[in-house]
């Protein structure tokens, strides 16, 4: 492998590693109108997954009221219910030879006794459902455990996506707590969630502030903000949050945080930095 070729791998390399840390940082998290957003359109997924919950419960439950009103299943009907007509049948008048006592359930039919309530309950089913259930003029037990597993899944589904509304909501929470800490300039809960999340000594974090600007946000001159950061420095591509204002305290933060998390602590602060750490 020629020299050149060597040099310019080496290069990426480098180029890789660097770029890597900052892109991972910058994409961190949403906004706060992204989560707001994200928000909504699960509330409205959350409202339609119920919806088809409740009508996966409504059918079973018709269903099984219909099955418990001849005994269980399975049941067999003329298939007449599927049109929306009576599915009772008179023995009297359909066949004069035929005794009533003699019909059974033994037979599989639907037994004349309290035909006007099950054709109300069938009656009372989604016609669509009715339908389909009876149009081989059967209701059969895989046909229950259909209706028994649409309800499991819905109801799985309103868990999964509520537990995704919870989590939003509470992001969406904590993201405008953080809102009103750094406009109130409370920054020690602020700087133990970024020292959390780059792996960084809190206590260490809160010194090396003090020891910059007191915690005063517009503190500085030529040097600016809660850790003194140089405008060249603040707006040089290393730092994620470049493109807020140099006095946003939680930016500076955050950016410090990363930048210690990244060994950059003893460059950027060489006399403060050892006596906060």
């Amino acid at each position: 492998m020629s020299v050149r070729r060597i040099l310019l791998l080496i290069s990426t390399f480098a180029l890789v590693a660097f770029a890597s840390p900052v892109t991972a940082a910058a994409a961190e998290a949403p906004t706060l109108t992204e989560l707001r957003a994200q928000l909504r359109q699960t509330r409205q997924s959350l409202e339609r997954a119920r919806q088809t919950l409740t009508v996966a419960r409504t059918d079973l439950t018709e269903t099984q009221a219909v099955l418990a009103a001849v005994g269980g299943v399975p049941l067999i009907t003329d298939g007449t219910a599927a049109s929306g007509t009576d599915v009772t049948t008179d023995p009297v008048t359909t066949d004069p030879t035929t005794d009533p006592a003699t019909t059974s359930a033994d037979s599989g039919t639907v037994p004349a006794s309290g035909d006007a309530d099950l054709a109300a309950l069938i009656a009372a089913m989604d016609p669509l459902l009715a339908a389909r259930l009876m149009a081989d003029g059967v209701i059969a037990e895989d046909e229950i455990a259909a209706l028994e597993a649409r309800v499991a899944k819905w109801r799985a589904i309103v868990r999964r996506v509520r537990s995704v509304e919870n989590t939003l909501e509470a992001r969406v929470a904590l993201r405008l707590q953080i809102a009103d800490w750094n406009r109130r300039g409370a920054w020690r809960p602020l700087i133990e969630i970024a020292a959390r999340r780059y792996g960084v000594d809190p206590d260490g974090l809160y010194r090396l502030m003090m020891y910059e600007s007191g915690g005063r946000r517009y503190a500085g001159t030529t040097y600016k903000g809660l850790f003194q950061y140089h405008p060249g420095t603040w707006a040089a591509g290393w730092n994620p949050w470049r493109s807020e204002s140099i006095f946003n305290g939680w930016a500076q933060i955050r950016a410090t945080a990363y930048a210690i998390g990244r060994g950059m602590g003893p460059s950027n602060w060489p006399s403060t930095y050892p006596l906060a750490f």
